[in-house]
């Protein structure tokens, strides 16, 4: 259609065009001429003003730039507008999806801005209770819960639920439909603008009824659902589906009761029923909204600042004040909020009878709810598996003890959480039960916190923690990398530091428990030494150091010495509360601050290595320790062994003899130092021993001693850094983690936190809904507990031989007698009583009667015994279960208390009802409901108002990019194809009184068609070149006479092998050290070639007769003509004519020799006298080397040639050389300062500073960094463009190349490294540290030439370099590797190829770990076991049958020639032998029939006889050339492998079993599944379905 010009509103002032300023020139209008022409393949470089490129550049420079920016233009075109998209998608605030994902924090704070997909999930729920009540009613009573499969999906908009084709079909309709402003406003109160999605999810639900209603738990209708999805492959038939839903649901009953009543109806009925669920829900959720604005007012106070992190550390706290305080506990756990009658029965009519309908609508019409009623909240009794001390709630709290109680830990101050308690205790106090749930205040303030959803779920787990013994069991859900990244930077950073300090003092006998112990004395009058206090480190683990000289400082609390009470006096109840506060405790009297290290020798043994301590400071408290500037303390080191003996720790002394004598001798002023006998810190001053003041000691350098200023005891470098001899050894249990800290939570709690999470973000979500859902995303097998059947027999009993409903009801219909299914009147009944009994998920809990009237069913069979039949399924482990209830003729039972839970009083209750840290975390994150509800609490609903930054400086970064040019794996390709060694046979002519004459060349085959065995060669032999190409001959002017090639003939026969690499892997062993690396990398990078100079023929007579000679003797005419000999030389062809000159490589790559540079050849024969058909027969072995590793091994050299003037000069030609084998190709170095870009710091060095303005900070992850490198090589490159020109030197027209390949290259396969010093290294560093300036002496020299040369080394050593893992931040690393400080730490980007891998086991071993987080239990495949699923049995259900995930042995011959297989059910734990370990389980014995295998082609079904594989790799020549069958190909294997190994009398063929069909089937599917892969891809119809196999939804 035609542009509409748009019309001008009357009421806006008409738009004025910008004033000129008077002082600017006046802009000229540009004329075409001037306008830059568009890029068609050449450029007026003139002209093109848009592109930042040199006009002094090459013209093809400048080409390949503009190209370059186009593209780059091009790709951020694209990237911005999918930006805007998805802004559109989600940020506009007119998008129909704006509530899905987030909402602006400036508006109100109203439960329907808040209610996310859930909300279309109600509408789902209301049409589903409407039009399908069937279904309904089973899903319910399974406890299937929509949000388990359509949140996920409504939040994806079906992304990765349908194909890809379908789902952009999918979205057009749904974009076209939310898209639709036109629509009528009556339309709109009947359809929501997203009722697309709702009708996708109604039409799978209505195309998958008949096997939803076969199904038996949760976990099978999830995968009914996702199956039909996954497989809805025609985008037809997707868009036909959502359609007849769309009339089903929003046009066809309201045109019915039209046409009914004639009255035009505004609604259909479940719309009405989703208004009214509507206005329910929002009477109820005022009381959350209150608690969510009082939380939000403390989170967002600028002077707190509440993350997750924080708010754990300071629950913590309060929680242990509690602990500490004599308050009366209850044996509460938390508080349930109950949710009213009128919500719970939401859904299908109970009485489907004309009363019941009536008396629904009744109440309905008649229904009140007054909003100001208080909400009924009821405590929830603490669970058994936590301990009432440390998880109980007091039993009475009223607003002024939380507050006083509260404030003892986090401050009084108004910029404290003084301001908000008051306030917060107000919307938290239940109305009903008077009091306040602690742990649902705790649990709410981690939900509303700031943090990741990682480190939320983190802190939640860290609330209801409990330990249990490890074990083997599988979760349905295996732990992510993210995750598991997760959990160990939390533990570093906050558990693994609490384990290495202490809060309180322990007992003597608890001291050999601990790593350390220190100390401190003092000097006492009369007394030798007084002991003033003692600090504790309970664990070196978290002190384990890998790095150098970059230690982390931390405070240790000294305690003081228990007080005693004076001799006679006597602690009695009246005086006892007033002498505890100075009476038999221990004060804190000051803080040691101390660096720890501890660098074991190796991984497998942490307990052997070496101890660091670094003592800095003091400094004592001056209410404990009166006159603490004359204390002067000594302070002692000690721990204990294994057997509970305190040991003192041996001190290292590096020093030779002579540095010994000369710190006697000048008191400490040369070689002195804190070294030999034992650790411990000597006093900082001397005392006079007679007034006992103190003085400086001489010889103990500046910086000891008492700091006047800071008030404390201070230790320099030279006396308070101190090492521990080698190989110390500790407690191993010191440097491990404890085994009793706290790794699992309870199903049950997580059921806690789920339901408190749901309140927080006002999800419309029941009590038994919240149960479900916790369940479903928690639990171990995927098992949810449910009511499967429940029906109402008229009997006086039911018979004993009924086992299950399924079969009662069978019978029943059979001899036609009566029932009534009453499934959904006990699941209704479950949500009541699980609101009357907090925490209770039984079913008829209580000793209370019941009734059939209260569950709203009316009597079929009144005035008669009867029996009420339920079948119900159990939380933990999915089993099923049958009861019996025998009901009074007035409809009246007992109570019952069917449990749903399994008992945790068993290791298999245990195991099932609870999960791991990681899996925890896991689960969390996976869930698409609750990760949500998490991120939206951090988002939406508490805006971040605190302005400054968590890491506001950028890092200080040297980065050191390897083969910017990625020629590694080039030249490793042309190595294994062609070794790129040219061998050349020149034959001469032995003259003795003249130079010798050219008899010709030629040249040997490529090394690449020699074999291992030697082949003869006949050679032609030609003249050298005319144009003299050094690269096709070797340069010789003796092959050249008047300026023109000597002509040659002959043929020369020679033969050659060649043996690439000449050792094999097996041969160099596996010697990690920097030597055994250097000579592996050099032999898989040699190969032996052998060479046989047999003879010639035909050669060139080189010495004519002249006329006369035949007057000779007959010895003189002998000694004329040709005396032809052989020097073979060897060319590099990676050496081109252009390359710069190699050591011991001259032009056109000959070798030479490295003193004389003459041309070295590799072999020469010995001369025949007056021969033109010269036989010789020698031969010779020689190692040669591939050109390419030639090249770059020998390309720095040192000195003149190999000579070596001083031993160090040839150690570095030594050193230069190693660099070289394992990692000789350039680098490319590029800076990250911690700088703004553009302050005038940077210009201080100007050649040096960076010319990019990328900032790398601390909370970026190792992935970001590697997008913010290629970003910042990309700038760097076009910097130094700019300033290009003709005269530019080649080096900087290198290095501009340099960074453009960096800019593209870096990549998902390069790895970012850091620095890792050897165990020497850290001595050497070590031992420099004991010398000052005035002490440097020729020892120092020589250690530091060392240090140096070992550190330049082992930098270039890639061994040496370990790898970052990309999904974790620097922040992670801080701690490790010393992140942040003013040094410049320095990376290395590396591109990972499998040669790499070989040359840095780091790598290697980072890869295999990297690797085990994609490879599953599901992915399990080995000749021993394979994953798959097995049928389990229900022995409590009548035998009823379940798939569920097991792995599968290999499998056996019965004796009835049945294959069985032993299977491992490795989500239950059921099979746990009784009394065992949990993790020892005993396998059940399945047929073949009972087990489904996941892998297409087993590996468990291979032959287990090396003796078939011969035979069997024939099979599929038989099947496609003769046609033979399976049978046929079994029976003439069988016949080839008996006639072979029967003649030859070797081999009793009769100890091997025959070939099977099952083993030809294998074989052949196995060669079938390999030809497949080799095919090429075509393009088709399933080649646009990409992806399909990556379909995810969290589990």
């Amino acid at each position: 259609e035609p542009k509409q010009e748009p019309k001008q509103d009357p009421k806006q002032e008409p738009k004025q065009e910008p004033k000129q300023d008077p002082k600017q020139e006046p802009k000229q209008e540009p004329k075409d001429s001037d306008q830059p022409p568009k890029f068609t393949g050449t450029v007026d470089w003139e002209v093109d003003k848009e592109l930042t490129v040199g006009k002094n550049m090459h013209y093809d420079d400048k080409e390949a730039a503009v190209r370059r920016q186009q593209k780059r233009r091009k790709a951020e075109t694209e990237e911005t507008r999918v930006f805007w998209m998805l802004f559109a998608l989600a940020g506009s605030n007119d998008s129909p999806f704006r509530d899905y994902y987030g909402q602006d924090p400036g508006q109100e704070s109203s439960w329907r801005l808040r209610k996310s997909a859930t909300d279309d999930l109600r509408r789902l729920d209301a049409c589903i209770a409407r039009k399908e009540s069937e279904v309904w009613i089973h899903l319910n009573g399974l406890g299937f819960h929509l949000s388990q499969v359509f949140f996920g999906a409504f939040m994806r908009l079906f992304a990765t639920y349908l194909p890809t084709p379908t789902c952009f079909r999918f979205w057009d309709l749904l974009f076209f439909e939310t898209g639709n402003r036109d629509m009528d406003p009556t339309e709109e109160l009947n359809k929501p603008e997203r009722h697309s999605l709702i009708d996708l999810a109604f039409g799978t639900v209505t195309k998958c009824k008949p096997k939803l209603l076969e199904c038996t738990s949760a976990l099978e209708v999830k995968s009914v659902l996702l199956d039909f999805l996954e497989n809805l492959y025609d985008p037809s038939e997707a868009i036909t589906l959502v359609n007849e839903a769309e009339w089903s649901l929003w046009s066809e009953a309201r045109q019915i009761l039209a046409d009914r009543t004639g009255v035009p109806m505004l609604q259909a009925d479940h719309a009405k029923d989703y208004w009214r669920s509507t206005n329910l829900w929002d009477m109820q959720m005022h009381k959350f909204i209150a608690q969510n604005a009082a939380l939000n007012k403390l989170i967002d106070a600028p002077s707190i600042a509440l993350t997750a992190e924080r708010a754990g550390h300071q629950v913590r706290k309060i929680r242990a004040l509690f602990s500490s305080e004599n308050i009366e506990r209850a044996s509460f756990i938390g508080m349930q909020h109950c949710i009213p009658p009128q919500i719970l029965r939401l859904g299908p009519e109970p009485d489907a009878t004309w009363f019941g309908y009536f008396s629904t609508v009744y109440s309905q019409l008649t229904e009140t709810f007054d909003v100001r009623a208080p909400l009924v909240a009821r405590s929830i009794p603490r669970l058994e598996e936590l301990p009432a001390k440390s998880h109980g709630e007091p039993t009475q709290m009223d607003g002024n003890d939380f507050e006083r109680q509260v404030r003892r830990v986090v401050g009084a101050g108004p910029d404290d959480w003084g301001p908000y308690l008051q306030a917060i205790f107000q919307v938290f106090v239940s109305q009903t039960e008077r009091r306040l749930s602690m742990n649902e205040f705790f649990t709410s303030l981690v939900c509303s916190s700031k943090g990741t959803v990682g480190e939320k779920a983190m802190q939640l787990f860290k609330l209801y923690e409990t330990f249990q013994p490890k074990h083997t069991m599988h979760h349905i859900t295996s732990v992510s990398h993210t995750a598991a990244t997760v959990v160990d930077k939390i533990e570093n950073t906050s558990q693994q530091k609490s384990e290495g300090n202490v809060g309180r003092a322990p007992t003597e006998a608890d001291y050999q428990n601990h790593a350390l112990i220190f100390q401190v004395w003092t000097h006492a009058m009369g007394k030798t030494e007084l002991l003033l206090g003692e600090a504790f480190i309970p664990s070196l683990r978290p002190y384990i150091w890998s790095a150098m000289g970059r230690e982390e400082q931390f405070e240790f609390h000294i305690f003081g010495m228990e007080k005693r009470l004076p001799p006679g006096f006597e602690m009695t109840a009246g005086n006892a509360a007033a002498l505890m506060n100075e009476h038999g405790v221990r004060n804190v009297i000051g803080t040691m601050v101390m660096a720890i290290k501890w660098m074991p020798a190796s991984e497998s043994a942490p307990e052997i290595g070496q101890l660091g301590l670094r003592l800095y400071s003091i400094q004592f408290k001056i209410e404990h320790v009166e006159n603490h500037e004359k204390k002067n303390p000594r302070v002692t080191v000690a721990t204990y062994d294994e057997q509970g003996t305190k040991q003192q720790i041996k001190r290292w002394d590096p020093r030779t003899m002579l540095s010994r004598g000369a710190s006697t001798v000048t008191a400490d002023y040369v070689g002195g130092g804190a070294f030999g006998e034992y650790m411990g810190f000597t006093e900082t001053m001397r005392r006079d021993p007679i007034k006992g003041d103190l003085h400086k000691r001489a010889g103990s350098g500046p910086g000891i001693g008492w700091n006047t200023q800071d008030k404390m005891w201070t230790w320099n470098t030279k006396w308070g850094d101190q090492y521990s001899a080698e190989q110390t050894t500790v407690r191993r249990e010191s440097v491990k983690a404890r085994n009793e800290k706290p790794n699992t939570i309870s199903l049950r709690a997580c059921r806690l936190i789920t339901r408190i999470l749901m309140t927080r973000s006002l999800q419309s979500i029941t009590n038994r809904q919240a149960m479900i859902i916790a369940d479903d995303a928690f639990n171990r097998s995927g098992s949810v507990p449910g009511i499967l059947d429940a029906i109402l027999v008229q009997a006086e009993f039911v018979n004993a031989t009924y086992q299950s409903s399924s079969q009662l009801k069978k019978a029943l219909e059979s001899s036609r007698r009566q029932f009534l299914d009453i499934t959904h009147q006990v699941v209704l009944m479950h949500e009541l009583t699980m609101d009357k009994y907090p925490g209770d998920i039984s079913l008829f809990p209580g000793d209370e009667t019941y009734n059939l009237s209260n569950m709203e069913i009316t009597d079929p069979f009144p005035n008669s015994r009867k029996v009420l039949w339920i079948r119900y399924l159990r939380a933990g482990d999915g089993e099923r279960f049958n009861a019996a209830i025998q009901v009074n003729p007035d409809g009246s039972f007992q109570a019952q208390n069917l449990r749903l839970d399994m008992k945790m009083d068993t290791a298999a209750g245990n195991v099932q009802m609870s999960v791991t840290r990681d899996e925890f975390v896991t689960c969390v994150m996976c869930s698409p409901l609750l990760s949500e509800c998490l991120r939206r609490l951090t988002l939406a609903d508490c805006p971040w108002t605190r302005q400054q930054k968590t890491y506001p400086k950028p890092l200080n970064l040297d980065i050191i990019i390897a083969d910017p040019a990625q020629e590694a794996e080039e030249e490793e390709f042309m190595d294994a194809m062609n070794a790129r060694q040219g061998v050349v046979f020149e034959i001469w002519d032995y003259d003795l009184s003249k130079k010798d004459d050219f008899l010709g060349e030629c040249w040997l085959p490529p090394l690449s068609m020699l074999t291992a065995e030697p082949r003869q060669f006949v050679l032609p032999v030609t003249k050298a070149p005319e144009d003299r190409d050094p690269t096709q001959s070797r340069p010789d002017d003796n092959k050249f006479k008047d300026g023109k090639a000597i002509e040659c003939t002959g043929n020369l026969f020679v033969e050659a092998s060649w043996r690439f690499p000449h050792q094999d892997a097996d041969e160099l062993g596996a010697d990690e050290s920097l030597e055994g690396r250097f000579k592996k990398e050099e032999a898989m990078h040699t190969g032996e070639l052998y060479i046989k100079v047999i003879k010639a023929t035909e050669l060139r007579l080189a010495d004519k007769k002249l006329l006369g000679m035949n007057v000779l003797s007959s010895n003189i005419v002998g000694n004329l003509g040709s005396d032809p000999y052989v020097w073979v030389y060897v060319r590099n062809e990676a050496v081109g004519k252009e390359d710069k000159p190699v050591p011991g490589i001259g032009v056109g790559g000959w070798k030479k020799n490295s003193v004389t540079a003459l041309d070295e050849p590799i072999m020469k024969t010995t001369w025949k006298r007056s021969t033109v058909n010269p036989v010789w027969e020698e031969e010779k072995r020689v190692l040669l080397q591939t050109g390419a590793f030639e090249k770059r091994t020998k390309r720095k050299g040192l000195g003149l040639g190999n000579l070596d003037l001083t031993g160090r000069s040839g150690q570095r030609r030594e050193d230069q050389h190693a660099i070289d084998v394992l990692n000789g190709r350039d680098d490319l170095r590029i800076q990250f300062r911690s700088e703004e870009p553009n302050k005038p710091e940077q210009n201080k060095d100007e050649a040096n500073r960076p010319r990019h303005n990328q900032l790398v900070y601390m909370s970026d992850t190792v992935h970001q960094f590697k997008a913010k490198l290629r970003n910042a090589c990309r700038e760097e490159a076009e910097a130094r463009r700019t300033t290009l020109n003709e005269k530019s030197a080649e080096e900087e027209r290198k290095l501009v190349s340099q960074f453009d390949e960096a800019s593209r290259g870096i990549s998902y396969r390069h790895a970012v490294m850091v620095f890792i010093p050897s165990q020497r290294l850290r001595e050497l560093s070590q031992q420099m540290r004991q010398y000052t300036q005035s002490e440097k002496s020729t020892a120092f020299s020589s250690k530091e030439y060392e240090y140096q040369r070992l550190y330049r080394l082992e930098e270039q050593d890639p061994a040496s370099w370990q790898p970052l893992d990309t999904i974790r931040t620097f922040e992670h690393y801080k701690a490790m590797y010393g992140f942040g400080l003013e040094l410049p730490q320095r990376l290395r980007i590396v591109e990972g190829t499998e040669e790499y891998k070989t040359k840095n086991i780091r790598y290697r071993q980072f890869q295999e770990e990297q690797k085990s987080w994609s490879q599953h239990v599901d992915s399990l495949n080995t000749e021993a076991e394979c994953f798959g699923w097995a049928k389990y049995t229900h022995r409590n259900d009548g035998g009823s049958v379940e798939w569920r995930q097991a792995i599968v042995n290999r499998p056996e011959m019965a004796i009835d020639g049945k294959r069985t297989y032993k299977t491992w059910f490795i989500n239950t734990a059921n099979s746990v032998r009784t009394g065992a370990v949990p993790g020892q389980t005993a396998k059940e014995d399945l047929d073949f029939e009972d087990v489904l295998l996941a892998p297409p082609n087993a590996r468990i079904f291979a032959s287990g006889h090396a003796e078939h594989q011969e035979f069997l790799d024939k099979a599929k020549m038989l099947r496609d050339t003769e046609g033979l069958k399976e049978a046929e190909i079994a029976a003439r294997l069988n016949a080839e492998m008996k006639q072979r190994y029967g003649r030859g009398g070797a081999y009793d063929v009769s100890a091997v079993d025959a070939i099977t069909v099952a083993d030809v089937q294998h074989v052949l599917r196995r060669d079938d599944m390999i030809s497949a892969q080799a095919m090429p891809k075509r393009a088709g119809a399933l080649g646009g379905l990409p992806g399909m196999g990556g379909i995810s939804h969290g589990r």
